[in-house]
């Protein structure tokens, strides 16, 4: 009985007095440079928390640089520019949406959410695991036409290649045909 109390009911009990912030996000994110770029922040366990600092960091080697922050007390969005990066931070019921424009091919990488508690006490503070960005350059879209273009070029050349060995052809056997031609020819009567 005892052992049953220790594998099923303390493991519960323990999970309720350790429930901290969660924050989770998707592991991989592929945009196009002209578009924005959208960071799903999703936590858990936020308790009655008043204040909530979000930051978007981007991960440089050993250490992060700071892209975007916003607290989220009231319905607060700010719009943040950063090394020609605009952000937009949404709030939701139990996540946060960051958008980014202005990205650049240089700016893949690993961003990761971090949330921290501010008030009321005790302050937490938590990482999520991060989201792999690619951005990819789009080149413009080829003329449609090209291919028309290009065949009709090959079709005109063969039809020219065609009527100039016709003409060379034609012309050797009309040589051909004079030089065995007949002249005129007289009757020879034997004497």
């Amino acid at each position: 009985m005892v052992s049953f109390f220790i594998a099923v009911v303390f493991p519960s009990l323990a999970a309720g007095f350790t429930k901290v912030i969660e924050v989770t996000q998707p592991s991989f994110l592929v945009v196009k440079r002209q578009e924005a770029a959208h960071f799903a922040c999703e936590y858990r366990n936020a308790g009655n928390a008043e204040e909530l600092v979000i930051t978007l960091l981007k991960h440089l080697g050993n250490e992060s640089l700071k892209i975007c922050a916003s607290s989220l007390t009231a319905g607060y969005e700010p719009f943040v520019t950063k090394d020609g990066i605009r952000c937009q931070v949404h709030a939701g019921h139990n996540g946060v949406n960051v958008t980014l424009w202005g990205l650049q091919p240089t700016d893949a990488g690993l961003y990761i959410c971090r949330m921290e508690r501010i008030f009321p006490p005790p302050y937490i503070r938590v990482m999520g695991r991060g989201t792999q960005l690619h951005v990819v350059d789009t080149d413009p879209c080829p003329d449609q036409h090209l291919y028309l273009w290009i065949i009709t070029g090959v079709a005109s050349g063969l039809l020219v290649y065609s009527i100039l060995i016709t003409i060379c052809i034609m012309r050797k056997a009309i040589r051909k045909s004079s030089y065995f031609t007949p002249g005129v020819y007289e009757k020879i009567v034997p004497m």
